[in-house]
């Protein structure tokens, strides 16, 4: 960010940010529910000041922003669990003695 292009304050000293892009989308567990979290890049921010934000929330706060084609830039995930191999599935075996 430049010291020439601030981004707007508003009357009570606080940041006026508006999303400019998405750059990357995950899933978050929280509980047992999964919720979808969007990496936004903010308007006159730098790209390293990027947040990740509830996708739900965001919509609400900003209803006028289309979302529908802000797919994350290079259509990869920076989330570095899905590089890693899945792990193998094991067939159940039934124990006999309970299992006649």
């Amino acid at each position: 960010m430049t010291s020439s292009a601030l981004p707007p304050i508003s009357d009570a000293g606080t940041l006026l940010l508006e999303p400019e892009a998405i750059l990357d989308t995950r899933w978050v567990k929280r509980g047992g529910k999964f919720s979808e979290e969007s990496l936004v890049k903010w308007r006159m921010l730098a790209a390293e000041d990027a947040t990740w934000e509830n996708t739900e929330e965001l919509l609400k706060r900003f209803p006028n922003w289309d979302l529908e084609d802000k797919s994350p830039l290079g259509g990869g995930s920076n989330d570095k669990t899905l590089d890693r191999p899945r792990r193998l599935q094991r067939a159940i075996k039934r124990n006999p003695k309970y299992h006649a």
